[in-house]
């Protein structure tokens, strides 16, 4: 059941917004700041539930018991609407478009909360609409959503979730608070997945639970997307063939490891591939310094001790940093062929 007290993480997050709902000082729009959108969604629902519930001032929580609360675990709150790019193309394929859409348009704001937020809600005392892909709002649709901003119905509560603060115009920041969403702690990562995934389903994922964990770095959407992938253990394979080759400095193994990442199924998948390469170097760190038991590659661990054997802690620490650096010119959108060209000088230089 969705409530505060589910939130795995974000303490100080969660005591601050239960303070302001409960001192009625709650702002009526809010920013919840992540690239976790998996638990932006979590906590964002959860404050959506407990400023709706009828009994919060018992609890300082959702009581999960009233009305509010129950139709919001059926998903029939009429007065809780989400905006979503999946929910946008969902729309459209019971109509007559067929086309995607990327991004939220102007007509997407004024059709799904714009007009919606004139009527006041029929089963809560607020209604409230979460923005999923608030990043993903044209500037347009930003500028016809500051009215609202600006002069809300006493009714209203508008959430958006973004990933970065860039991505939203500063008139947008300046009529919101802004909540930002810390990764959380491998421990918490680990307790969310115990507490959240199927046994049964995930019966293999969670026999190497510590890996998975470790790969996601804090983010709950990058332990989903991991655990769902059916490609996951390809991807490892990759770093496994290519982490060897690329420390190896010879123009052959450079070209060895050029001709497997920019296979499509590699590179349009670099940043998963990258990521577990990166984990496989920090194995080498650790074994390196005699720590076998940080490894996380327990399957792998006599590999990584013979490849270690050959290798100076310095020249791991260079290679982890060429990673970061690919990693950072992807998620800017640099030319691939570029930015492999140059974390292959990066790593020669290692």
């Amino acid at each position: 059941m969705i409530n505060f007290k589910n939130i795995i993480g974000n303490e100080r997050l969660i005591n601050y917004v239960t303070r302001s709902i409960k001192e009625k000082s709650d702002s009526h729009a809010y920013i919840l700041l992540s690239e976790d959108k998996e638990m932006s969604k979590e906590i964002a629902y959860a404050i959506s539930k407990a400023m709706m519930c009828e009994d919060f001032e018992k609890k300082d929580d959702a009581c999960l018991e009233c009305k509010s609360c129950m139709t919001f675990d059926s998903n029939n709150n009429p007065d809780f609407r989400i905006i979503s790019i999946d929910q946008i193309n969902a729309i459209n394929k019971d109509s007559s478009t067929k086309s995607k859409t990327k991004i939220i348009s102007v007509d997407h704001i004024r059709d799904m909360l714009l007009n919606e937020a004139l009527y006041a809600p029929t089963n809560s005392k607020y209604k409230i609409f979460v923005i999923e892909d608030a990043d993903l709002m044209t500037e347009s649709a930003q500028n016809a959503l500051l009215k609202t901003l600006e002069e809300p119905n006493e009714f209203v509560k508008i959430i958006l979730l973004a990933a970065k603060e860039s991505s939203l115009l500063q008139t947008i920041f300046s009529r919101c608070v802004t909540l930002k969403i810390m990764p959380l702690k491998s421990e918490e990562v680990k307790k969310w997945a115990l507490t959240n995934l199927d046994p049964v389903k995930y019966s293999d994922e969670l026999k190497n639970l510590d890996y998975y964990v470790r790969y996601a770095s804090g983010s709950i959407t990058k332990l989903k997307q991991a655990l769902n992938d059916s490609d996951f253990e390809f991807y490892k394979n990759v770093a496994g063939e290519v982490a060897p080759l690329l420390l190896k400095c010879n123009f052959e193994n450079f070209e060895k490891c050029k001709d497997i990442l920019q296979q499509d199924d590699v590179k349009n998948n670099i940043e998963t591939v990258l990521d577990i390469l990166e984990i496989w170097y920090r194995d080498l760190a650790f074994a390196s310094n005699n720590m076998l038991s940080d490894i996380i590659n327990i399957d792998k661990k006599e590999l990584i001790r013979e490849q270690a054997r050959r290798l100076d802690e310095r020249r791991l620490e260079k290679a982890i940093y060429a990673i970061e650096k690919f990693k950072d010119d992807m998620k800017n959108h640099a030319n691939y062929k570029i930015a492999l060209e140059v974390f292959q000088i990066n790593i020669s230089e290692v």
